[in-house]
């Protein structure tokens, strides 16, 4: 502190005053300049209070304050350094007042303690033991070398000077608070409530300062972890409020920094009750009302939960996210995340397997834990909409299976789109024997099962709809195209009594104009054909193709070299409405496998390609 203002009149005292009304003016202060709600105020009574309070520091005062100005100029400089923490400054200061006055107590006193903060702690330790030969019976000489002994971690030294700096004074609450943290610090918290027990009642002119001991208690239990004994502490606050505006204001002020500590701790019972204690004192202040809002609703939340973790009615990995995020700060930060991970996987694990159970015990979290719930809500929905879909999927499953108006083929690709715990080598297995399987079908059979999909199992559907879409549009078009030559090789060649029969030879040509696909019988001489497509006339001789034909006389259908997918042989009878569908599907499915969008168009246009081609 800079010696601006006279020491008496800080304390607001005359010069003739004695210990008792220095003492008596020092409490009545402390009601409006508390120590933590005005740190700077309550440095400056401290100080003017060891300095008038000790007879030699006082004389000393008296004597060099009135014509010392040399002394005074330098104690304003070291008193600036210590608040600006410029310790060696505030040295090299006192130590010229001390060679002014060798035996001046407080630039002595000063000296040791920017010493200490600098960390010289043997050099502050000859200071202060200077001091107590010089005055062994001032409290405050005994309080700095307990400081100096707490920094060199010698407890056992601190609390004997500090029990001796209370004897001194047993009513300067810098020393009482200095010792019941040292107790803290030793975990010896049953000796520091003891003692603190101890020091209410001592100030017999004012009791405003035994609120500063009962927070201090509070703030022990807080460390012990002691909730009941909180309880209690608060119970005898609330006894003793007085009805003086200042100590009320102060009550408030410690009860709204209490409450957060107890916010911090996570003893949100007590911040709530606390707070709303505050608030009932001094309802203006906006941010004691969040801070009671947020304890309550925690509160809340950590009740509720202690009854969801026994509800048996709730699978128990989804309660796991609520748990997780409401206890977050207990676990180090990749504890946690492993934990979560696993938490998730459970959760997974149930959505394929136990969706019912999980669609249900959403619905209760929802409607009956909707404060824990909403914490987690964008995960919970996600979890709910996969359930449900997964439940779809089951019932629309369970209905196809056993229709038989979709192809037997189809069923077993939507079944394979549906299994989850293939192994690769399975799933490519599975899927060989299905793509054999719909190489077989006709290809009405399978537009009708795509078309039965989409209307009565759109969920099915949704699982591969552009796959499906395309083979379904595939087969379309390959069964239009059968269709379209068989009705060119009927109008063309009737009239030379040439109608395509069972045991006819044929060729495939493409139209000059439009590139039409078209089946003509195979003839040695030059026949004039006409597009059905684009109605371009074109003549056409078997030769000029250069085309291979084998004749299966006594073949019903079809036979094509299915292994030689891109073979330029093919045998084919025009009244098969199953030709080149099956290496349409094979490669169009091929695609869609690797692809669902792009792989299936390629797929179905190379397939569509070879079958024309061959």
């Amino acid at each position: 502190m800079a010696i601006i203002e006279d020491l008496y009149d800080i304390l607001h005292i005359d010069r003739t005053a004695d210990d008792r009304q220095i003492k008596k003016a020092y409490a009545k202060l402390l009601r409006k300049y508390p120590p933590e709600k005005a740190p700077e105020e309550f440095k400056k009574l401290s100080q003017a209070y060891e300095r008038l309070i000790d007879p030699i520091s006082r004389s000393e005062y008296d004597a060099f304050s009135q014509y010392k100005d040399e002394i005074d100029e330098h104690d304003k400089a070291g008193s600036k350094a210590l608040e600006n923490e410029d310790y060696k400054t505030a040295i090299k200061e006192y130590k010229k007042i001390l060679i002014i006055e060798p035996n001046l107590t407080f630039a002595k006193n000063r000296l040791g303690l920017a010493l200490a903060y600098d960390e010289q702690y043997d050099e502050a330790l000859v200071q202060f033991e200077e001091l107590i030969k010089i005055n062994s019976n001032n409290a405050t000489f005994y309080s700095n070398l307990a400081y100096v002994y707490k920094e060199e971690l010698d407890y056992d030294k601190a609390e004997k000077a500090w029990l001796k700096a209370y004897e001194i004074d047993p009513i300067k609450d810098d020393i009482i608070l200095a010792l019941s943290e040292l107790y803290i610090d030793k975990k010896e918290y049953d000796k520091a409530i003891a003692f603190l027990k101890n020091c209410i009642g001592k100030s017999k002119d004012d009791d405003f300062q035994d609120f500063i001991y009962y927070f201090q208690m509070v703030q022990v239990y807080i460390f012990a972890h002691d909730i009941d004994g909180i309880e209690k502490i608060i119970d005898e606050i609330e006894k003793i409020i007085p009805d003086e505006t200042e100590s009320r204001e102060y009550v408030a002020w410690k009860f709204g920094k209490l409450a957060y500590e107890l916010y911090e701790a996570k003893i949100y019972s007590l911040s709530e009750r606390i707070s709303k204690r505050a608030l009932e004192i001094d309802d203006s202040n906006d941010a004691i009302k969040e801070l009671y809002n947020d304890s309550k609703e925690l509160r809340e939340a950590f009740d509720l939960y202690e009854t969801l973790s026994k509800d048996e009615r709730i699978i128990a990995p989804l309660k796991g996210p609520i748990s997780y995020y409401l206890y977050a700060d207990e676990y180090e930060k990749d504890e946690l995340k492993e934990n979560c991970d696993k938490n998730i996987r459970a959760i997974q694990s149930y959505v394929d397997e136990d969706f019912i159970n999980v669609i249900k015990s959403i619905d209760i979290l929802k409607s009956e834990y909707n404060i824990l719930y909403n914490y987690k809500r964008e995960l919970y929905e996600d979890i709910y909409r996969i359930s449900q879909e997964n439940k779809k999927h089951d019932d629309q499953w369970n209905r196809l299976k056993d229709d038989t108006t979709v192809v037997n083929s189809i069923i077993k690709l939507i079944a394979l789109w549906l299994s989850e715990d293939l192994s690769e080598q399975d799933r490519d297995k599975y899927f060989k024997n299905i793509i054999e399987d719909i190489n077989h079908e006709a290809t009405n059979s399978i537009i009708s099962s795509i078309n039965r999909i989409k209307s009565n199992y759109p969920d099915l559907y949704k699982l591969n709809p552009d796959f499906l879409e395309k083979l379904r549009s595939a087969a379309v078009k390959d069964n239009n195209s059968n269709t379209a030559n068989s009705t060119t090789s009927n109008n063309s060649y009737n009239s030379n009594d040439q109608s395509t029969t069972r045991n006819s030879k044929e060729i495939i040509i493409f139209c000059e104009n439009c590139g039409q696909k078209l089946r003509v019988p195979e003839n040695s001489g030059r026949i004039i054909v006409t597009c059905p497509k684009c109605h371009k006339e074109f003549s056409y001789k078997a030769s000029d193709f250069n085309e291979e034909s084998t004749n299966n006389s006594n073949t019903t259908g079809s036979t094509s070299n299915n292994n030689s997918c891109g073979s330029s042989k093919q045998t084919t009878n025009s009244n098969s409405s199953n030709i080149g569908c099956g290496t349409i599907i094979i490669c169009a499915i091929i695609g869609g496998f690797i692809g669902h969008a792009t792989g299936f168009i390629i797929g179905a246009f190379i397939g569509f390609y070879i079958s024309s081609k061959t």
